[in-house]
């Protein structure tokens, strides 16, 4: 699916090969993407849809108050018809460089929680710095879904994104600049499942890790919109995400499971 002559930008390329906390550090929050500051909040509501019905997503992002460094990533589903939560998170991550070049966003902690037949399954990830990892803390009326691990970092890929920070990860790193640029790019990362292990019960093939490796390609040129369409290529699945002119997810399409996101009209 990969297409080899896409170029793989250099400086992403030679620190991706590298580990992944050790060489993460703070920076000034408004060191990167100065230009787009005033885009860094934001609050949006889309339509989704996938194998299991029609539902409403509500988005907030924004830094948080009392740490510039840290940004903020609320996620709401609710039932159209009656407004019932289906889901909730809130994810943060923090402002950093990687190999003292790249500026990427950090994932510290992420809080997710599901209702599956009116019960709470609620999940818990903590950055584990001294055991370089993430600490996982289950709750739910199952046995099972309940207890707490620490799951290591993989080796390999110095970016780490959390799943519902996708898009802001992977701006924060430039890569959508540069790749719109020269029309054309690859960037590696992980992907952190920060609805592990719930997200893997409500779809199909997911990898049952709480990471995934995958690989993200700019795959078409502004279109008449103005948006640019990415892949994320992940364990034989593949999800389109169409990007605006600032750099935020204008639709998202996961086919192997059926699913679209598109804005609210």
């Amino acid at each position: 699916m990969i297409n080899s002559k896409l170029i793989i930008f250099v400086f992403l390329v030679s620190l991706f090969n590298s580990g992944c906390s050790s060489v993460i550090k703070s920076h000034n929050p408004e060191a990167s993407l100065k230009s787009n500051t005033a885009q860094i909040y934001s609050k949006r509501e889309y339509r989704l849809t996938d194998n299991a019905g029609d539902f409403l997503v509500k988005r907030e992002t924004g830094l948080d108050k009392n740490n510039k460094k840290n940004l903020i990533v609320k996620r709401e589903v609710l039932s159209p018809a009656d407004s019932k939560t289906l889901e909730k998170e809130v994810m943060v991550s923090t402002r950093g460089v990687l190999g003292k070049k790249v500026p990427v966003l950090r994932p510290l902690k992420a809080v997710y929680s599901v209702w599956f037949d009116g019960a709470e399954y609620r999940s818990e990830l903590t950055l584990n710095e001294k055991l370089k990892g993430m600490d996982v803390a289950l709750k739910s009326p199952e046995a099972k879904w309940n207890g707490r691990q620490t799951i290591s970092f993989p080796k390999g890929s110095g970016v780490f994104c959390f799943f519902g920070q996708l898009v802001e990860c992977i701006r924060e790193t430039g890569f959508f600049e540069k790749s719109i640029k020269h029309k054309m790019g690859q960037m590696k990362l992980h992907i952190v499942w920060d609805g592990y292990p719930y997200i893997q019960q409500q779809y199909l093939s997911l990898p049952t890790e709480l990471f995934s490796e995958a690989i993200v390609t700019l795959e078409q040129d502004s279109n008449k919109e103005g948006e640019y369409k990415y892949s994320v290529e992940f364990n034989d699945q593949m999800i389109f995400l169409f990007i605006d002119g600032k750099s935020m997810l204008a639709r998202k399409f996961w086919i192997a499971q059926g699913l679209s996101m598109i804005p609210k009209s």
